[in-house]
């Protein structure tokens, strides 16, 4: 018996592996192939094949999947994204930020949460995030506190999960403008005193 090793890949869009089209094949324990495009999802598969019988195994497990940024950045293990992100007013300029996570099907679990509230109608994730929060495994639910929003300006408001691969990229945000008028003093007020 003579063992090599067929080495099969996805589209490089995220689809199922192509068991029909033998990329390469190797009589070595590792595999060198060409630098994979920009914004690429590529899952790589090896199955043992022998010369001899001409048999090949069929294992779906020998797989590994390689996710590359526009930047050319390996962000395989990055986190899912947060969802049902919404944002409430609070006293004296104060917001609550609030949002989900779900594992589920997570390359890698966060290690925080990124919360930026940024004026004017897209988020800057570029700048400091204005507050972080740590992740919990098991909690599904999370909040923080931005202060020192400025009445009467708009802001856009956005959460990304992170851990030691980066950031993940979503792009949703929710827009909120605080109130830059104060409630009007109470009128017509009376009192008695009870005993």
């Amino acid at each position: 018996m003579a063992t090599t090793y067929n080495i099969y890949k996805n589209d490089g869009l995220g689809g199922p592996v192509d068991y029909g089209t033998i990329v390469a094949t190797t009589s070595s324990l590792s595999y060198v192939g060409s630098a994979l495009p920009l914004n690429s999802d590529t899952t790589f598969a090896v199955r043992t094949y022998d010369t001899v019988s001409g048999l090949e195994d069929a294992n779906t497990d020998c797989r590994v999947r390689i996710v590359v940024d526009g930047s050319g950045n390996d962000v395989t293990n990055r986190p899912n994204a947060p969802i049902g992100v919404t944002a409430r007013l609070l006293a004296a300029g104060g917001l609550r930020v609030e949002w989900a996570y779900s594992p589920a099907g997570q390359a890698g679990a966060p290690t925080q949460f990124k919360v930026w509230a940024t004026p004017g109608g897209s988020v800057n994730y570029a700048a400091a995030p204005d507050a972080t929060v740590a992740y919990r495994a098991g909690r599904l639910q999370y909040s923080a506190t931005v202060p020192g929003l400025t009445g009467g300006s708009p802001y856009s408001v956005g959460v990304r999960a992170s851990n030691a691969s980066g950031d993940e990229a979503n792009a949703i945000a929710v827009g909120i403008t605080p109130d830059s008028t104060a409630p009007s003093a109470p009128t017509g007020l009376a009192g008695s005193a009870t005993y």
